[in-house]
């Protein structure tokens, strides 16, 4: 088995040389791979921004609900981690 793997990396590593050794080539690879990594990061990015996104609309509800169950600011920063001044203009937009 162990032959067969070698065998295997070694012609593959041999392809790999062919393939690069011309300079256009590996140049295309170059800006495929770099494309495939910002393409990637761009996702991974985005996927986090979506959940932050998420994670502070949850908060702002709950703080809404806090307001709505008569709790103070106090006891709704305590409760969301939201700061005073975001708990204020939350609870000013409640009024309109």
């Amino acid at each position: 088995m162990a032959m067969v793997k070698n065998k295997t990396i070694k012609e593959a590593k041999e392809d790999l040389e062919k393939l690069t050794a011309d300079p256009k080539l590996r140049g295309i690879i170059k800006l495929r791979d770099k494309w495939e990594r910002d393409y990637y990061n761009g996702i991974a990015c985005a996927k986090d921004e979506g959940l932050e996104r998420g994670f502070n609309e949850t908060r702002e509800e709950i703080a809404l609900n806090s307001f709505k169950m008569g709790n103070t600011i106090e006891q709704t920063s305590k409760l969301t981690g939201l700061s005073k001044e975001k708990l204020l203009k939350i609870k000013s937009k409640m009024k309109c």
